[in-house]
C-alpha cells in the first residue's frame, strides 16, 4: 500500500510519513488519518473565512455607502478614487499582493459582468483569504480609516490592536495553505504534533466569538476532528519507534 501511495503523491512526501510512522503500513495509515484530519480543519476554517469576509464586507459597505460599491471604490482609477493622491496625479495604490488580489478577481468576472450585470456577492466569495487577512496589515488598515477593528464588536477598542489580530490572521491563513498544498499538519519533521493545528483552531473560536458569532456552529466538525486526533494518538502507540513528540 505504500509503494502505491507514492504513485499518488511524490516519493519525497511519503518519505515524510515514513520517517515519522517507522514502517511502510503505519506511514500509509498515518497519511490516510492526516488527509481526514486535514479536511475536517479545513471545513472549520472555511466557516470562518465566510463569517470575517461577510464581516469585513458588511463594515466597508456601511462605512463606503456614499459610494455605488466599496470594492469597485479601491481600483477605480480617476480623481474619484477616495484615495487619490493630488501631487502624483494618480490614486494611491494598496500594497501589491492586496491590489493585484482584488484586480485579478475582477477581471476573470469582467466578462461576465459586462452580461448579467455586476455581482458584489459574487466577488466577496470569489476573493482569497488572503485578501480578507491582507486588510489587517498596516499600511492596508491605515488607507481604509483605521477602523476595521470595530468589526470585533465583544472586545472593547483598548484591549485589542492591528497588530495581534493580523498575527493571528497569519496564523489561521498558514494552516490554510498548508492543507490546500497537501502538506502533513499533525507532525513536525519526525515528531507527531498536534498541538500547532490544535493551536489555530482555538484562535479561530476566539476570533469567531470576538465577531459575536456562536461558536456552536463549529461543534459536529470539532467532535470529528477529536475523533480523528485520538484515532492518530492510537495509531502511534501501535509501534514503539513512531515519535509521539
Amino acid at each position: 500500500m505504500f509503494d502505491s501511495l507514492t504513485d499518488h503523491i511524490t516519493q519525497a512526501r511519503a518519505r515524510k510519513y515514513l520517517l515519522v510512522a517507522g514502517d511502510k503500513k503505519l506511514a500509509t495509515q498515518l497519511y490516510l488519518h492526516q488527509a481526514i484530519y486535514a479536511s475536517l480543519v479545513f471545513t472549520v476554517i472555511q466557516h470562518f473565512e465566510v463569517f470575517l469576509r461577510n464581516k469585513i464586507d458588511h463594515y466597508y459597505t456601511n462605512k463606503f455607502q456614499d459610494y455605488e460599491d466599496w470594492l469597485l471604490l479601491l481600483l477605480r482609477t480617476d480623481s474619484t478614487n477616495p484615495w487619490w493622491d493630488v501631487h502624483a496625479n494618480k490614486p494611491i495604490k494598496f500594497i501589491a499582493p492586496t491590489y493585484e488580489c482584488l484586480s485579478k478577481t475582477y477581471h476573470l468576472w469582467q466578462n461576465q459582468f459586462i452580461k448579467s450585470g455586476f455581482n458584489h456577492n459574487q466577488l466577496v466569495a470569489d476573493l482569497s483569504l488572503g485578501f480578507w487577512t491582507s486588510l489587517f496589515r498596516q499600511s492596508q488598515y491605515k488607507l481604509l480609516g483605521d477602523s476595521l477593528l470595530e468589526i470585533f464588536v465583544r472586545t472593547p477598542l483598548n484591549k485589542i490592536s492591528r497588530r495581534e489580530i493580523n498575527n493571528k490572521l497569519f496564523q489561521i491563513k498558514t494552516l490554510r495553505n498548508r492543507i490546500a498544498h497537501n502538506e502533513p499538519i499533525i507532525f513536525d519533521k519526525t515528531s507527531l504534533n498536534l498541538i500547532s493545528s490544535q493551536e489555530s483552531i482555538n484562535t479561530i473560536l476566539e476570533l469567531t466569538s470576538k465577531l459575536s458569532i456562536d461558536t456552536s456552529v463549529y461543534d459536529s466538525s470539532l467532535a470529528m476532528i477529536n475523533q480523528q486526533k485520538s484515532l492518530i494518538l492510537q495509531l502511534s502507540n501501535q509501534n514503539p519507534t513512531f515519535s509521539a513528540g
